[in-house]
């Protein structure tokens, strides 16, 4: 039976990636970041098919969605705003905005009923503070959420439906549980307005986790099988997603690696110095 496919996308370019300025949640920029918009509106094949579109609460995010892929769909339909989904890093860069100021800004096309007044703090009390034990609990709660309007789409007879996330290259990865292209410095391995899609690996699952499978095209597929042939000299999966996530919320590398672990949270592949490498 086909199920909902879920359409990961990170946000297009924003101020911040093109000035290294520290600037509060900054906004796509009007050149760059608007033609990569237009990219996506022009190839995203799935207009018609759309159940749901949700969205870091973040503006760049919200930017990247009214650009590309709601011009496509009926004027009622709603971004829905997610504070799970909002950047890791608790930079300037990574911090949004109040949602009286989004709602001045965007209007009716969002949808704040998710959103607390205080979802941009990330303080270390807060769910989102840049820890990898609660960025690992937003994301989990995100697919729980993302499974439950998948069922939603089944029910009322769209199986084939898609649910489209707009999201931050950082959280994109704890919220597949995918860490590849991961080092010191890249924090991320997507680019911008990368779009990856997924299904749910047991969408009517009563217990266990829940994991979202990918459904890589040709690229994805020898890009993961280039990852795959790799050689860490004495470091085993596990040792290898840990350092990962530590870089993925943009932290410095852990005290006490071993020099193969640094070339490897450094992204040094084999035959290329740190120096090549960086």
């Amino acid at each position: 039976m086909s199920t909902p496919t879920i359409d990961i996308i990170r946000h297009a370019t924003a101020e911040h990636n093109v000035t290294n300025l520290e600037i509060q949640d900054p906004r796509i920029t009007k050149n760059e970041g608007l033609t990569e918009c237009n990219q996506l509106k022009q190839s995203y094949p799935w207009a018609e098919k759309v159940f749901a579109v949700w969205s870091s609460p973040m503006r760049r995010a919200i930017d990247t969605a009214r650009h590309s892929i709601m011009p496509l769909l009926r004027p009622e339909q709603q971004i829905v705003l997610w504070p799970e989904l909002q950047e890791v890093n608790d930079r300037l860069d990574g911090t949004g905005s109040p949602c009286p100021v989004l709602r001045s800004i965007y209007g009716d096309a969002i949808d704040l009923a998710q959103c607390e007044y205080n979802w941009f703090l990330k303080d270390s009390d807060s769910l989102y503070a840049p820890a990898p034990d609660k960025v690992d609990t937003r994301a989990q709660i995100m697919r729980r959420e993302l499974r439950k309007v998948a069922r939603q789409a089944v029910e009322q007879g769209k199986p084939d439906a898609h649910i489209v996330v707009f999201t931050h290259g950082e959280f994109a990865h704890w919220l597949t549980d995918d860490f590849e292209g991961v080092t010191e410095h890249r924090n991320s391995g997507w680019y911008t307005t990368e779009t990856r899609s997924y299904k749910f690996e047991d969408l009517f699952a009563a217990s266990g986790p829940i994991r979202l499978l990918e459904q890589e095209t040709p690229e994805r597929a020898y890009m993961r099988q280039a990852e795959a042939r790799r050689d860490y000299p004495g470091m085993g999966p596990e040792k290898r997603k840990r350092l990962q996530k530590e870089a993925a919320i943009g932290r410095a590398a852990p005290q006490g690696l071993s020099p193969d672990e640094l070339a490897y949270l450094y992204g040094v592949g084999q035959g290329m110095s740190m120096h090549q490498r960086i």
